[in-house]
C-alpha cells in the first residue's frame, strides 16, 4: 500500500470515527455499493444511493442543508452502512482512477 493510500484510508477512518460510527475491519469497493445503501460522504453529509452504476459519479439522495438528489463523485464516498446491521459501517476502498480524479480536482481548486 502506498503512502497516498495510507493517507486516504486514515482520512476516511478519522471522518467515520468523528461520526462515532462502529467500523468493521473490512473495506467495500465503490463498485460494490448498490441502490439503497446509506453512505457517509467526505464533507460529513449522509446520502442514500439511488443507482447501481459503476464509475466516477453516482446518483444519490444527499441529506445536506436540504435533502436532494444529485450526482456525487465516487471518491467522496467514505463509508457504507452494512445492510444487515445498521450499527456497522465499512470504509470504502477507491479505485486507482478515482484516486487520480480526486488528486486532479484537488490540484485544480487548491492551486
Amino acid at each position: 500500500m502506498t503512502q497516498s493510500n495510507n493517507a486516504q484510508q486514515s482520512m476516511n477512518w478519522a471522518l467515520a470515527n468523528a461520526h462515532s460510527l462502529e467500523l468493521s475491519g473490512g473495506f467495500v469497493k465503490t463498485n460494490e455499493i448498490k441502490k439503497g445503501h446509506r453512505v457517509l460522504l467526505s464533507n460529513g453529509w449522509y446520502a442514500t444511493m439511488m443507482d447501481n452504476l459503476k464509475g466516477q459519479t453516482r446518483l444519490a439522495m444527499v441529506e445536506g442543508i436540504y435533502k436532494e438528489a444529485g450526482s456525487v463523485y465516487s471518491h467522496d464516498i467514505v463509508a457504507v452502512q452494512d445492510k444487515d446491521n445498521e450499527d456497522l459501517w465499512h470504509l470504502v476502498q477507491h479505485t486507482a482512477s478515482q484516486k487520480k480524479l480526486r488528486g486532479w480536482i484537488e490540484e485544480q481548486f487548491n492551486s
